[in-house]
């Protein structure tokens, strides 16, 4: 099966969501729940006359309504506004933040990902948390990051409201775009 315009996929491992941690705990049992639908799609095929960098086989990081399931306004359970058919999904261009290939991660321009700071202070009321606010570590970088002196490792500053969590591997990252990186630190 190919599409003439999109990418199409299935959920990675075949699950629709990735709400059982590594340890067994289960942190959702609502399928309404956005951040535990599956956010990685297993590439099946590529659009016709596509010449960009994802192959078959690949797994994409997706947004995360790609495979969510939803109820609609009778309370009838339905399939996302992207399935295809038989547990094939089609992926829009914008739908997909950054592609793994035998285990490198390649986000795609104009995005990166970041791994939240462990805030170093003692915690007090005052404090908003145990991560840093507005400062994490590069973890993911596109192709075009250097030309902005941006690279792994490098601590930044963020925008506020600027990440989206995504959780790969079982680590949190903040999915966010490179021109809301305010400073390197």
């Amino acid at each position: 099966m190919i599409s003439p315009h999109y990418i199409l996929a299935k959920p990675h491992d075949g699950k629709m969501y990735d709400n059982v941690r590594s340890n067994g705990l289960i942190v959702s049992s609502s399928m309404e729940d956005h951040t535990v639908t599956n956010r990685l799609a297993d590439v099946i095929s590529l659009p016709h006359g596509y010449d960009g960098e994802v192959r078959v086989g690949d797994t994409l990081v997706v947004h995360h309504n790609v495979f969510r399931t939803y109820y609609d306004m009778k309370g009838k359970s339905r399939k996302s506004y992207n399935y295809v058919k038989d547990d094939i999904y089609y992926i829009e261009d914008d739908f997909f933040y950054m592609y793994i290939r035998d285990g490198k991660f390649y986000p795609k321009y104009p995005f990166v990902f970041v791994r939240p700071v462990a805030n170093e202070k003692e915690l007090s009321v005052y404090s908003t948390g145990s991560k840093k606010p507005l400062v994490g570590e590069l973890a993911y970088v596109n192709d075009r990051s250097g030309e902005e002196g941006l690279s792994v490792g490098d601590v930044v500053s963020f925008k506020p409201d600027s990440e989206y969590v995504f959780r790969i591997n079982d680590e949190k990252l903040y999915r966010m775009y490179q021109s809301s990186i305010v400073a390197k630190l």
